[in-house]
């Protein structure tokens, strides 16, 4: 990676443990004002520790009060999250923890060291009605409109979910919970949430006995979180760094080649090698290398260099992407509209009006065409990577 000249470059390089210039003044204010937005703040923090800058500015300023206020909101996601998981197992619904919560419990010695804003909770298919009103009881509103079939039907031709289907719920302040049950339209047998629920095993959040997914599970579904974020720094670097914990666990564990075996088996093998690499922990995924797994490593880097590249040009790189919004258009436009408008105000506060669409495209086609041919071949590579298992079946 280029050395950073800019506080976007200098984040990524002290997260990422390589050696730069701390900015300074403004510089320093807008790359804490990032870190909170990626929800690194922790790490970044451990990083000036690490690397001893220690400065009052640090420990007293601005800094150190955000730091506080990651740390309250992730221990508050976290306590109910558990309250949540309990009433779930108490009636009778099999589930898993993910994400973040789950890389919590494996992975950090708690909300001081890992930030997390919901509560990522994969179930089966077939729970989904259940659990919605049992959620409903715990006074959580599910973001689906008031019709859920409706809802499930649009979702499956999002392709800005990636290939996940999933229901945002929200409550009282920090009772926010993401609910999963499909990993992709046909996804491979090994990505299925019923193998992934029957792997899970119990851990301890916050002193509450959970569910949660396995190390090699917690691994895969990193990866493929960084996949439906297209490889933007901005939007999946803290798989990244989870990644590089996820590797060195398996390997202390002893089932490193197992689990390359298992990531073999769900065709994520690209996604892995990338984050792997990334992460610094390049001889521990150096079995799956691949010409793929290298491109997705050329994707972040253009996207760290300069601006990420839009949603609609990664799906206009996509033919399945392409087909998706083929299908939820016919059928059903008002339905298919009414759905992404919500999808829109929930990922950014409101919907997207059409012409700043355009505009956004056209301005990253125009950033793209700096790097070249070799940018719209890694995002052929991102699409080739997300059919690889989620349209195995």
């Amino acid at each position: 990676m280029p050395h950073p000249t800019t506080y976007r470059h200098a984040l990524i390089a002290l997260l990422l443990g390589e050696d730069c210039a701390l900015p300074a003044g403004a510089a320093w204010a807008r790359v804490v004002e990032l870190a909170g937005a990626w929800g690194v703040l922790p790490v970044l923090h451990a990083r000036l520790e690490q690397h001893g800058y220690k400065s009052g500015v640090f420990e007293l300023g601005p800094f150190a009060a955000k730091c506080r206020e990651a740390f309250t909101r992730t221990a508050l996601v976290a306590s109910n999250g558990a309250h949540i998981c309990g009433h779930l197992e108490r009636c009778g619904v099999p589930y898993v923890l993910f994400k973040g919560l789950a890389a919590i419990c494996h992975l950090y010695s708690g909300p001081e060291e890992r930030s997390t804003i919901d509560a990522d909770v994969l179930i089966r298919e077939e729970d989904l009605q259940t659990t919605v009103a049992l959620l409903r009881d715990l006074g959580l509103s599910p973001e689906h409109g008031g019709d859920l079939d409706a809802y499930q039907r649009a979702v499956r031709n999002m392709p800005g979910f990636g290939g996940n289907e999933s229901l945002a719920f929200h409550g009282p302040p920090f009772h926010s919970v993401d609910l999963h049950w499909r990993l992709g339209a046909r996804p491979i047998a090994g990505m299925h949430p019923e193998e992934i629920i029957e792997r899970g095993v119990r851990r301890s959040l916050l002193g509450t006995e959970v569910r949660v997914v396995s190390a090699v599970d917690g691994l895969v579904l990193g990866a493929h979180h960084a996949l439906r974020n297209r490889f933007v720094p901005d939007e999946m670097i803290r798989e990244v760094l989870d990644a590089r914990r996820w590797l060195g666990l398996l390997e202390r564990q002893g089932t490193l080649d197992d689990a390359v075996q298992h990531v073999r088996g769900c065709r994520i093998e690209a996604v892995v090698y990338a984050l792997g690499v990334l992460g610094g922990c390049a001889n521990s995924v150096a079995p799956l290398k691949c010409r793929d797994g290298v491109a997705l490593i050329e994707l972040f880097q253009m996207q760290a260099r300069g601006a990420p590249f839009e949603k609609d040009l990664a799906h206009l790189t996509d033919a399945r992407a392409l087909l998706q919004v083929l299908r939820g258009a016919f059928s059903g436009w008002d339905e298919y509209r009414r759905c992404l408008a919500e999808l829109e105000t929930q990922q950014t506060g409101g919907p997207a009006p059409i012409g700043r669409r355009v505009r956004d495209l056209f301005a990253s086609i125009w950033s793209a065409r700096r790097e070249g041919l070799r940018a719209f071949r890694a995002l052929r590579t991102l699409a080739r990577a997300k059919a690889a298992y989620q349209d195995a079946g």
